[in-house]
């Protein structure tokens, strides 16, 4: 004998929910603790990014960040946006410095 597991919630309430105003889906949002991705990932991004500027130089990820190929030709055009924009962008929005301390761990963990 098998069993069917049943959703708790019957089709009108997934009608109510997905004709839901934005006030609505912020309650939501708020009381299932979902977060948004493009929220989420920007502080997720520039947090790896004084993990790998607080290592040491020996190591393979800073020279693979900082790694510029020469033996490539460019393209035509206007050329595409550096790994490494982002972070300047981000920094620049935030701060007057461009540079943040790598030893300043608490900036990093905000």
């Amino acid at each position: 004998m098998t069993f069917r597991r049943r959703s708790s919630m019957t089709p009108i309430s997934w009608a109510r929910i997905l004709a839901a105003t934005p006030h609505t889906i912020s309650t939501l949002r708020r009381q299932s603790k979902i977060r948004e991705a493009a929220v989420y990932a920007k502080p997720s991004k520039i947090r790896w990014a004084g993990h790998v500027m607080r290592q040491n130089d020996h190591r393979w990820t800073r020279a693979v960040s900082d790694w510029t190929p020469r033996n490539v030709k460019r393209t035509t055009g206007r050329p595409p946006t550096r790994w490494s924009d982002f972070f300047t962008k981000s920094f620049k929005e935030r701060y007057d410095a461009l540079r943040v301390s790598p030893t300043d761990r608490t900036y990093w963990i905000a």
